[in-house]
């Protein structure tokens, strides 16, 4: 069997009723050469029987079996594992790529040989489908240790992948930053400034109150990680709380509930996190916790003027900064010698 130039790669855990959608947008890129490894791990749901299906369609599709679930980093290694081509690119199972993703990605590859990873500009759609956020074109070339992209539009090199020991568990529920992170140390990565994937947001995977507890301190992991980032600390060092002796919930940053509550409010609903603050806040009277608690609020009150707000706010700042002329722009997740991101 041949050696394909890329490797979509998905994991996938109870990934209906979006998976048909997202897998045909797969299928139906203008670039062929790839094979498409998915990742089926303790799907419950029906997911399994789908992926069979589509399996038998096209055989390009590689279709692996875990009876138990792997975990955000687990099965996103398990996938890449499996992969054979030389380019990785990475899908979710709830979202949709536009035809001319992987070509223009590969394309873009082929023009930088020092890149270890191009990610796209994308847009985002609701539960329903209905657009919500436009592209943020006005983060192109900015450095934020935060990129323009996101995980599902990705392509990388698997050697550089693999130089950095690929997704790291400690770093589960935010294992695409902390890749990113590293990644930075050991090669340099680009945006292209093209709307090339649609982005669901959904609030599907966060059910049950162990869950929530296990979501919320992984993202205070990030938010305290972050912190440290921007402070000049190596991403290797997590700086982790210790657990709690008596095994109580352990206290949490205000930033770590304004990113949970966000992801609702993306997706028109209501968030809860107000609930489960009560007595887990790790209160700081600074401008950053301020803000998060001021968001927090706005969100819980009226979720969909804050969503209005912050989708104006995205296109006032586009058009203020206009459409990126470059092709490729790095980015720079800190600021290094040369200041901001180059054109390509």
């Amino acid at each position: 069997m041949s050696r394909p130039s890329v490797s979509v790669v998905m994991p996938v855990h109870n990934a209906l009723p979006y998976l048909d959608e997202s897998v045909e947008s797969i299928l139906a890129q203008s670039f062929a050469d790839f094979e498409f490894v998915i990742g089926d791990n303790g799907s419950v749901d029906g997911t399994t029987e789908r992926l069979e299906y589509w399996a038998q369609r096209d055989p390009r599709i590689r279709l692996f079996h875990n009876p138990r679930r792997l975990g955000p980093a687990g099965s996103s290694n398990w996938v890449v594992e499996q992969s054979r081509g030389e380019l990785v690119a990475r899908m979710d199972a709830d979202d949709i790529a536009h035809p001319e993703r992987l070509l223009r990605q590969v394309r873009a590859m082929e023009r930088r040989p020092d890149a270890s990873l191009i990610g796209t500009l994308f847009d985002t759609i609701d539960e329903a489908g209905r657009p919500v956020r436009p592209p943020a074109y006005f983060r192109v070339g900015g450095i934020s240790p935060t990129p323009a992209f996101c995980h599902p539009t990705i392509l990388l090199r698997r050697t550089a992948f693999d130089r950095v020991g690929g997704y790291r568990a400690a770093a589960d529920y935010w294992e695409d930053t902390d890749l990113y992170w590293r990644l930075a140390g050991e090669g340099r990565l680009f945006v292209l400034p093209e709307n090339l994937m649609t982005v669901r947001h959904s609030t599907s995977s966060s059910r049950g109150e162990a869950r929530l507890r296990e979501v919320d301190e992984a993202v205070d992991d990030f938010c305290r990680s972050l912190i440290a980032y921007r402070a000049g600390r190596d991403p290797a060092e997590l700086p982790l709380p210790a657990p709690r002796e008596d095994g109580a919930p352990r206290k949490l940053l205000p930033l770590t509930f304004a990113y949970r509550a966000a992801v609702p409010v993306w997706a028109g609903k209501r968030p809860d996190v107000a609930r489960r603050m009560a007595g887990r806040v790790d209160m700081r009277f600074d401008f950053r916790s301020l803000l998060a608690g001021a968001s927090i609020l706005w969100g819980t009150l009226a979720p969909r003027s804050m969503r209005w707000f912050l989708v104006k706010m995205i296109r006032l700042r586009n058009a203020r900064t206009g459409k990126v002329p470059a092709e490729l722009v790095e980015w720079q997740p800190r600021p290094a010698q040369g200041g901001r991101g180059e054109a390509a």
